[in-house]
């Protein structure tokens, strides 16, 4: 199914923090031991592919989530759509959610990124490690109350295009932060 026009997402970097912090620390003990490993010993080599088979997991494994995950936002629907390893995609319409949560961890909470659970009558989507999920959430229990017909304009409730607006500025103030000189 081709998705229409709608909001993006993919698990953020940031989410990924530890990750590149074990990395590093992998990388610091491997240049330490470099001057005392002995090429000729099986036990150095073992040592030395262990350690760059470590390093390069902690490295691909965020890229190979990102990529293989994405999740959309649509003016019909929630999808996500899963690349590797085998391709899927799962589509709930508006009507067909039951509920919309976020999850956080401790360091979520304070980086600023989280889970977004979608549960549908059929199927559920995790949209997992995204940035800003509760303004994601809010925009979904929206086009969740406007497909129903249920009461749109509560107090302080703003359109669904305003809430898309806000969440784009937050991204763009966000990296504008991350990459300012």
């Amino acid at each position: 199914m081709k998705i229409e026009w709608g909001l993006r997402y993919e698990p953020c970097r940031i989410s990924f923090i530890i990750n590149y912090v074990f990395s590093f620390i992998l990388i610091l003990l491997l240049l330490t031991l470099l001057p005392f490993l002995n090429f000729s010993e099986v036990a150095s080599i073992f040592i030395l592919l262990v350690l760059i088979t470590s390093i390069s997991f902690f490295l691909i494994e965020p890229e190979l989530s990102r990529i293989s995950n994405e999740y959309y936002i649509t003016k019909d629907e929630v999808a996500l759509i899963k690349k590797f390893p085998n391709r899927k995609s799962i589509h709930i319409s508006y009507p067909n959610i039951n509920s919309v949560s976020c999850k956080f961890s401790l360091l979520g909470k304070i980086i600023g990124y989280g889970d977004v659970i979608i549960q549908g009558k059929n199927e559920n989507i995790i949209m997992k490690k995204v940035r800003f999920p509760e303004e994601i959430q809010k925009v979904i229990e929206y086009k969740m109350r406007e497909t129903r017909g249920e009461e749109i304009k509560k107090e302080g409730e703003e359109k669904i295009e305003e809430k898309i607006k806000k969440v784009e500025e937050k991204r763009k103030e966000f990296f504008s932060k991350l990459f300012r000189k």
